[in-house]
């Protein structure tokens, strides 16, 4: 009778053993092997238990990339409670600090403010009788301090009164409990005349009229790197200002004069990174710029105007790379003196609409164009002029430019 041997190990067997006694495998089912069996063999019989061996590898494998992802699945959880708790406690109140100029002096004012986080309003009230005053409303982590906040200072130059605050950026850290927030809120006296240079890094920013005539402010530069910069009139007559200057980096840029009357600006340039822009112009703008330019890489641009009065030759410049533009306006009023006022309208996607009631004694002139979209103008070309548009002596010419996106116009008589 052949003797028998383990196919897993090659152990000689007894004819009795149901179990081998060297690996333990079960004697049931096992072949005889032949009498000139030798060592050798037993490769081919351990090269048998492989599959069931890269098997068990695998199971155990298979088994160990749950407990590998959970601490990436802790630490993707954990992040976001982390940021928002030092968020969350960078907005603990601490406290407000109060400043004031009261000298009436020097009325001539140079406002001066780099706010690294937290938002600021400025506003104008005609029931004040100092110079200046401002709320510093202050934020931080468990750790701030009053102590640590900023406060406004001012000092005399050159018979101008210099305004300034200027928060400490390293003083804000989402990672740190002694992070400090500033908010700003300020008031003006009307009869100062403002030179604005007011910026924030996360923030927006507001500046408001609040309905008082005769203002007469030099330079409104607003910027923001991480929030919206609005500039608002309320129902006023006769603003006189120099150049006004908005931007910002994400956030949208609003100008809303649409109330004001015989508005005095000499440039205009409005600028968004990720953001619309809203460009609401009033009635009897006198605008004594070459060039007015706004333009947004991501957003909306609209435009309105009613009986805007130039000076010169000017030009619009306006652009959006993935947004629609608007322009709407009224021109009723013509002026005794040759010009043209070009607009320069373009956007990558998105469509553009011009939507104007003139007189016949303005000229007209529009030319269209876009890839991919319908052109409505109102002689059903691309290209529109009207009548004795040459011979005009205030001309209005549209340039309007789309990759992806229609272009409409009505022009109403």
């Amino acid at each position: 009778m052949s003797n028998k041997f383990c196919v897993y190990c090659s152990q000689e067997l007894d004819g009795n053993n149901k179990f081998c006694h060297k690996c333990g495998a079960t004697v049931d089912n096992q072949k005889p092997i032949s009498p000139d069996y030798n060592q050798n063999d037993s490769l081919h019989s351990k090269s048998l238990a492989t599959p069931e061996t890269k098997e068990k590898k695998q199971n155990s494998a298979r088994n160990l990339k749950p407990l590998l992802l959970i601490p990436i699945i802790l630490f993707s959880i954990a992040l976001p409670i982390i940021i928002i708790s030092s968020l969350g406690a960078a907005r603990t109140p601490l406290g407000t600090l109060d400043y004031e100029v009261s000298s009436m002096e020097y009325l001539d004012v140079e406002l001066l403010i780099d706010n690294s986080v937290g938002l600021i309003e400025i506003t104008y009230d005609d029931s004040m009788d100092t110079l200046f005053e401002a709320t510093v409303e202050v934020r931080g982590g468990i750790k701030a301090s009053l102590e640590d906040a900023k406060n406004f200072q001012h000092e005399v130059i050159s018979n101008k009164t210099v305004i300034t605050f200027e928060s400490d950026d390293a003083l804000f850290t989402f990672w740190s409990f002694k992070a400090i927030t500033h908010d700003l809120y300020i008031s003006l006296n009307p009869n100062a005349i403002i030179d604005f240079a007011v910026h924030s890094s996360v923030g927006s920013i507001s500046l408001d009229l609040d309905g008082i005539d005769n203002l007469v402010m030099n330079d409104v530069q607003l910027s923001s790197s991480t929030g919206s910069v609005n500039f608002y009139s309320g129902n006023v007559i006769n603003t006189t200002m120099d150049d006004i200057d908005l931007s910002t980096s994400t956030g949208r840029v609003m100008f809303d004069f649409e109330d004001a009357i015989e508005t005095t600006v000499n440039e205009i340039t409005f600028n968004s990174s990720t953001g619309s822009i809203t460009a609401l112009l009033g009635e009897a703008m006198n605008i004594n710029s070459a060039d007015i330019i706004m333009s947004t890489s991501t957003g909306s641009i609209e435009i309105n105007f009613e009986d805007v009065i130039l000076n010169a030759d000017t030009n619009w410049d306006i652009e959006s790379s993935t947004g629609s533009i608007t322009i709407e306006f009224t021109q009723n009023i013509i002026l005794p003196i040759n010009f043209t006022s070009t607009f320069d309208v373009e956007t990558d996607v998105g469509s553009i609409t011009v939507d104007g009631e003139v007189t016949t004694d303005l000229g007209i002139e529009i030319y269209a164009d876009t890839d991919v979209g319908s052109i409505d103008l109102p002689n059903g070309l691309s290209y529109y002029a009207s009548t004795d548009y040459h011979l005009k002596n205030n001309q209005y010419s549209f340039t309007l430019l789309t990759s992806t996106g229609s272009i409409s116009t009505n022009i109403e008589y």
